[in-house]
């Protein structure tokens, strides 16, 4: 929170305007790429991995981990969906992680790991289910 307070400050019509804003901006790519880069580091996925997967170079992931610049806005909003964390939290406006869902976490993992895979091996996964959920019935 104390970002967007520093942040807020930079916007009014004071003297210096643009030097505020500037700084304002710069706290909020530190904040970003240091919790960028522990989420990542927490859901152990390989940086090249996750950025071809976002569909972002991963010298792009790495000036955001760096706080050398923010994504655009699609770019951002699937970076908080993949790694599961609120866009709240991304920004050090809270230091809630939790995105409001209907998923339990290991819901929204698979469903992660399965944004990942290619369109074909979904549908792999899907018949791998079915026939997962068949047995299941069966024992039942």
């Amino acid at each position: 929170m104390e970002i967007f307070k520093q942040a807020d400050k930079g916007f009014d019509n004071s003297k210096g305007k643009k030097e505020k804003k500037e700084k304002a901006v710069a706290l909020v790519e530190q904040t970003f790429g240091e919790r960028l880069e522990q989420v990542l580091l927490e859901s152990g996925i390989a940086k090249k991995v996750f950025a071809e997967s976002i569909g972002i170079a991963p010298n792009t992931l790495s000036g955001y981990l760096k706080g050398a610049h923010l994504p655009d806005l699609l770019t951002f909003t699937i970076i908080c969906r993949k790694l599961d964390v609120s866009a709240d939290y991304m920004l050090g406006r809270t230091e809630n992680r939790n995105v409001d869902r209907k998923h339990t976490r290991r819901e929204s993992d698979l469903l992660s790991f399965y944004s990942m895979i290619s369109a074909g091996r979904q549908e792999q996964l899907i018949g791998e289910a079915r026939a997962f959920a068949k047995m299941e019935n069966r024992m039942r």
